[in-house]
């Protein structure tokens, strides 16, 4: 069960199945463990959750931390007593 010979330059490349559907099942695991939780919490401060992005940019996680220690959208009026 393989998807075929590739040539990639004069390599010749052969891509198996259960090998793309373990990386599709990876990502998708990656993305409920680890992506899914900053959304949520990115829309309770009252942020878009496309913020989640800067986690794929190098240095983006300095981005998430000024919008952890910055103003939030969804406590703006409200006492912080």
């Amino acid at each position: 069960m393989s998807l075929g010979p590739f040539a990639i330059g004069d390599y010749s490349v052969t891509v198996s199945w259960p090998i793309v559907l373990l990386t599709l099942a990876m990502i998708v695991a990656w993305y409920w463990i680890f992506l899914r939780p900053i959304i949520r919490i990115l829309q309770r401060t009252g942020h878009s959750g496309w913020w989640v992005l800067l986690v794929f940019v190098p240095g983006g996680n300095l981005g998430l931390q000024i919008l952890a220690y910055g103003r939030w959208p969804a406590f703006e009026g409200k006492n912080s007593n």
